[in-house]
């Protein structure tokens, strides 16, 4: 009886060492991918290399290299682990991970978020090597250097994040500081203060669609829109009072960073943000509150720069694009009080119970519902209609030609015409990631040069250029990867609202990709980044894997 007890009281120390092993384990990756997030949210956003003349080459380049080394480190490290489990536990949890990896473990084991991106992976794979450009397809070199190469680290960093690191808030924090420290810089640039130096008498009129520490004003915009986002969605949730000041602090400096931008992306990305938030906050008094808090900061932001603009004309730069509409309303002043003056009735009000609604949200779904449809029948009549002249000065916004959004109009114009030449197969897997310069150089080159005096090298479409760079199959994947990726933060929502702050951020980025490209400066990686921390929450939270 003695030798039975010490028998199992053997297997009982060796149990609790198994275990702890699996928590040293988990411990040392999720630490190691966390100092990688930490760099790709904080440096990452404000590294620059010599002023915005590498800008491009310089984001990408130290993008590539912290991505690299974070992979290494990883695989390193997880190498090491499985040669001491051989030694010490005969590689029982080596083969308990290798069995999640089997075809029969998948249903359980993978979401339709996961299959979907990796299908999206393979298949820009295959374009890659099927390439009439298979150099410039995988390293993306003759466009903006989303190539194969980018497209990879994209994927295998989202699967280390989303499956092998617990969700921190203080690393979603200081992306969105970082966020703010950039857009607090477009401000300066937009009053010509050049906080940064970058700009002298000689590049003065050449930098003026550049600011902060991004580059291009439409990358800059599209990257402050995810800020937005997050910061907003943060504001909506939040109950201590320091952190509801600090994040509305953070939004209305988004805010007054967007309007600064000077860019038309800017728009998607505030109709995503205030499309999306009363899908959440309308289904109780003080979310609706919030939302109207939130509407009436952003109409404040737009007055305050319109009355900056009349005071200080000469060291402005002016805005631009829609908010020249806005801020010429002459009734914008009341817009503005009207919008304060709901809140405080709102907030002082017994009228409206503090309980949780349900037909505010069903009537918001059947408003944009019908806003959608009526957007769709502006846009028939304005242009297969012929009446685009009946919408005054929005008609510049209806009528679609090739002047349309500042070229974008031509530049899909050519691409659908590229994408009709593709082959069947390309049509279904694509030219090869980032190809599109390749094809429009081969086709159009000189007529883009007589007829729009500049080459587009994309298609100023995120989507409509992976339906001709990665081919339908591509396209339709990478769509049902963000689709589930989306289902999943939403219904996260009560349980973490760092993982609807990033659904939020992420929402506003894919609105505005449809008038915009891939973006590697900051953008699109911190996107991905952002996808694979709220699927890390998801899973955390909700299914751990």
């Amino acid at each position: 009886m003695a030798k039975k007890l010490i028998h199992i009281n053997r297997n009982s120390n060796t149990s609790v060492k198994k275990d702890d092993f699996t928590e040293w384990c988990s411990f040392l990756i999720n630490e190691t991918i966390g100092i990688g997030i930490l760099v790709l949210v904080t440096l990452f956003p404000l590294y620059y290399n010599d002023a915005y003349y590498d800008i491009l080459y310089a984001k990408f380049n130290f993008y590539a290299r912290c991505s690299l080394s974070l992979i290494a480190i990883v695989l390193t490290a997880a190498l090491i682990m499985i040669c001491i489990d051989l030694r010490k536990f005969d590689g029982e949890h080596t083969k308990t991970f290798l069995s999640k990896l089997h075809p029969g473990n998948w249903k359980k084991n993978f979401r339709p978020a996961d299959a979907a991106v990796l299908l999206f992976w393979i298949f820009a794979g295959i374009s890659t090597l099927s390439s009439d450009f298979v150099h410039e397809a995988f390293w993306g070199n003759a466009g903006r250097y989303s190539g194969f190469y980018l497209l990879s680290l994209y994927v295998i960093l989202y699967f280390l994040i989303s499956r092998f690191w617990t969700i921190r808030s203080g690393y979603l924090e200081l992306f969105l500081l970082s966020g703010i420290i950039m857009g607090l810089l477009g401000i300066a640039d937009y009053f010509q203060l050049d906080p940064l130096n970058f700009r002298n008498p000689e590049n003065m009129d050449a930098l003026r669609s550049y600011t902060s520490t991004i580059g291009n004003i439409n990358t800059y915009t599209a990257y402050i829109g995810m800020v937005m986002g997050f910061a907003a969605a943060l504001f909506a949730l939040e109950e201590k009072p320091l952190k509801l000041a600090w994040y509305y602090i953070c939004m209305a400096i988004s805010f007054l960073a967007l309007i600064t931008g000077r860019s038309d992306n800017t728009y998607l990305s505030v109709g995503a943000l205030f499309l999306l938030l009363p899908f959440v906050l309308f289904k109780y008094k003080k979310g609706i509150e919030r939302y109207l808090i939130i509407i009436a900061t952003f109409f404040s932001s737009i007055y305050l720069i319109s009355l900056l603009n009349q005071l200080f004309p000469g060291q402005v730069l002016g805005v631009d694009g829609f908010f020249v509409l806005i801020t010429g309303f002459s009734g914008l002043p009341l817009v503005v009080l009207f919008l304060w003056a709901a809140v405080a009735g709102l907030h002082f009000s017994r009228l409206v119970p503090d309980k949780t609604f349900t037909l505010p949200v069903r009537l918001w779904g059947g408003f944009t519902i019908l806003s959608f449809l009526i957007l769709v029948f502006l846009i028939w009549d304005a242009n297969l209609g012929g009446h685009g002249s009946r919408y005054g000065s929005l008609s510049q916004y209806l009528v679609f030609g090739d002047r349309w959004g500042s070229g974008r109009g031509y530049a899909w114009k050519k691409a659908v015409i590229i994408f009709g030449e593709l082959t069947p197969l390309q049509k279904l897997i694509g030219s090869g990631p980032d190809t599109f310069a390749c094809l429009a150089e081969q086709k159009f080159y000189q007529t883009m040069i007589d007829e729009a005096g500049v080459f587009f090298d994309t298609v100023h479409n995120g989507y409509l250029q992976y339906l001709i760079t990665n081919g339908i199959l591509g396209l339709t994947f990478y769509l049902v990867f963000l689709g589930d990726a989306f289902c999943c933060f939403f219904r996260s929502i009560k349980k973490n609202p760092y993982i609807f702050a990033s659904l939020t951020a992420c929402v506003c980025y894919a609105l505005q990709t449809i008038i915009n490209l891939e973006l590697p400066v900051v953008v699109t990686p911190v996107f991905w980044l952002l996808l694979g921390m709220g699927m890390a929450g998801y899973r955390t939270k909700s299914h751990p894997a």
